[in-house]
Order: C-alpha cells, then sequence, then structure tokens
C-alpha cells in the first residue's frame, strides 16, 4: 500500500513528523514552514461530502492538540496557508487550503505556512499544532 501524506522534501522520501518553534514573551513569534503533500505513486482523490455539496476537495487545515495552554489557535495564533511563500503576506488568516479534488501520484504539492504568535505569558518551544487534511481516498495509478 501507498504512503501518502505530508513530506519534509519534495522528494517525498521523508515523511514529516514535526513543526516547532520558540515563542517569545516579548515579541510573539512569527515563522514560515514548507512541506509537501502528496505520495510517490498513488493519486489521493476526495471523498464525496456527506451533506452532498459539490465540488468535495481536499482541505488542509491546522488543529492544535492542547487547548488553554495559551498557545490557542484564534486566540494567541493566527496561521496562514498558501502554495508559495508570497502568496503567505495576502493570505486569509486561519483558513484551510484547499487542494482541489485530486492529487496525482509523483507530483507533491508544496504548502507554505505561517504561523504567527501574540506575545505569551507561557514561552517555550510548542508542538502542540498539527496539519490534517479533510477525507480523501487513494486511488492506485
Amino acid at each position: 500500500m501507498a504512503y501518502f501524506g505530508f513530506w519534509a522534501d519534495q522528494g517525498m522520501t521523508t515523511p514529516l513528523t514535526e513543526l516547532q518553534m520558540t515563542v517569545s514573551a516579548a515579541t510573539g513569534g512569527q515563522q514560515d514552514f514548507v512541506f509537501y503533500f502528496g505520495s510517490p505513486d498513488s493519486t489521493v482523490k476526495a471523498v464525496p461530502d456527506p451533506n452532498g455539496d459539490s465540488p468535495s476537495e481536499i482541505l488542509v487545515r491546522v488543529v492544535d492538540t492542547n487547548l488553554g495552554n495559551g498557545h490557542d489557535i484564534g486566540d494567541q495564533v493566527t496561521y496562514r496557508f498558501a502554495t508559495s511563500q508570497v502568496g503567505l503576506d495576502t493570505a486569509q488568516d486561519n483558513t484551510p487550503l484547499s487542494l482541489g479534488a485530486e492529487v496525482l501520484g509523483g507530483t507533491p504539492v508544496e504548502i507554505w505556512l505561517r504561523i504567527i504568535e501574540a506575545p505569551q505569558p507561557n514561552v517555550g518551544t510548542f508542538t502542540d499544532l498539527f496539519v490534517e487534511t479533510s477525507g480523501f481516498l487513494v486511488q492506485q495509478i
């Protein structure tokens, strides 16, 4: 079975395991990350929307796994997605990124993510934000 998901490299040889940043109490922080989504050998297709909405699409979003730690999306953390670094400047805050209805095997999608943090009472390195996708199916090619 083929692996599909997030990759640290464009060649899709190293699965993405962590996005980590350090936050300052005085200034907060901002960091850009680049990673890739796809499969070396399988096409990824969106699962039809159970509400019957059309078209179905693969969405990438940020999930906060530790609410209430002073590092929460919408309160202290803003994120932006784009398919280029320059696109982060005008991307909408806290909005998922649409990858369309399918991602072809062997051709990863480059994804840029900017995390913007307000000054924090709880300084340090945070690792409780993760990227995930909406449901999709894998089609062998």
